[in-house]
C-alpha cells in the first residue's frame, strides 16, 4: 500500500523482525522522543525487547516507511472490540523524521485499513495535552475531541490528564 504526495512515497505495512528495526531501537532509546507514550520506561532496551514487542502485539502493528525505505515510524490499531467494530490508534514518528508529513500520511493509510479493510466504525486515540503536535495531526486528519481523564497517565513520577479524540466511518469519509 504506497500513497504519492508531492515530495515522498509513503507506506504502511505489517511491522517484522525481518525489517531494519535500527531507527526504532535507536529512538525508543532517546527519552525526549518516548516521552508522551505509555508502557515505555527510561530503561535501556534491546533489539529482543523490540522482538518480543513486535511479536506478541495485540492488533495490528504497521511499520512506515518513507520513500527511500527507512522505518521512519509505526503506527497501530490496538484495543480492537469486534463486536462494537472499534479499536484504537497510536503512532510513533521517529524524532529525525517527524515535520515531514509522514505521520499525516500514515494516519490516512491506517484509518483506510481500518475502516475499509478491517470494517471498523469507530477508531479512538488518548494524547497527552503537551503533544500539541500530535493533537494538531489527528484533528487534521478528522479526530474530534470528546473528553479529558483526569490524571490518566502517570510517567517519570508525575501524573498527566488524556485527551480523548475519535473518527467514526461515516466523518472520515468526509475528510479523506
Amino acid at each position: 500500500m504506497s500513497i504519492s504526495t508531492k515530495s515522498s512515497s509513503v507506506r504502511i505495512e505489517i511491522l517484522s523482525s525481518d525489517h531494519d528495526l535500527s531507527n526504532y531501537l535507536e529512538s525508543i532509546n532517546d527519552h525526549e522522543s518516548i516521552k508522551y507514550i505509555a508502557g515505555l520506561d527510561n530503561s535501556q532496551k534491546s533489539y529482543d525487547y523490540l522482538i518480543e514487542y513486535i511479536n506478541n502485539f495485540q492488533g495490528h502493528l504497521y511499520g512506515v516507511f518513507n520513500e527511500f525505505n527507512e522505518h521512519v515510524g509505526n503506527i497501530g490499531l490496538s484495543h480492537i472490540n469486534n463486536l462494537n467494530r472499534s479499536c484504537s490508534m497510536g503512532i510513533f514518528i521517529f524524532k529525525k523524521y517527524q515535520n515531514k508529513g509522514y505521520g499525516k500520511i500514515a494516519t490516512y493509510k491506517t484509518l483506510n485499513e481500518a475502516f475499509k479493510k478491517l470494517g471498523f466504525n469507530r477508531v479512538s486515540l488518548l494524547v497527552v495535552p503537551k503533544n500539541s503536535s500530535a493533537i494538531k495531526l489527528y484533528e487534521s486528519t478528522g479526530f474530534e475531541y470528546e473528553g479529558r481523564l483526569r490524571d490518566a497517565f502517570f510517567k517519570n513520577n508525575e501524573y498527566d490528564d488524556l485527551l480523548s479524540y475519535s473518527i467514526i466511518k461515516k466523518n472520515y469519509t468526509k475528510v479523506s
